[in-house]
């Protein structure tokens, strides 16, 4: 990522304390495995 440049295609407004879903980011797997062809071969498949 560092200093790539993404579109903002959406926004999540005040995710409570209490969720799981706890992030900084969020990107789509086809953006991630654009940038990384690899990533599905690591961490025991991510699909």
């Amino acid at each position: 990522m560092g200093s790539d440049l993404y579109k903002i295609t959406g926004v999540i407004k005040n995710i409570p304390e209490n969720s799981h879903l706890q992030f900084e980011v969020l990107l789509s797997i086809a953006t991630v495995t654009s940038q990384n062809p690899d990533f599905n071969n690591r961490f025991g498949g991510n699909f």
